[in-house]
């Protein structure tokens, strides 16, 4: 459905199909329920391929 601002609005219980087109020019999600688009995808896979350093300490207690 067409909004009076432009806007397309899916149902529930619908779906879009892109036919194997792509979507572009989609901004950075920034709520918990928005899509992630290839750069953010991509900045997260460079960040993980470098590794992670991680220290653990564990206190004992009633030693």
């Amino acid at each position: 459905m067409l909004n009076a601002n432009g806007g397309l609005t899916v149902a529930g219980g619908q779906m879009v199909n892109m036919g194997g087109n792509k979507v572009t020019n989609v901004a950075n999600g920034t709520a918990t329920t928005d899509a992630v688009n290839f750069g953010q995808l991509d900045a997260v896979k460079t960040t993980a391929s470098k590794g992670f350093n991680i220290k653990a300490t564990m206190a004992l207690k009633n030693r």
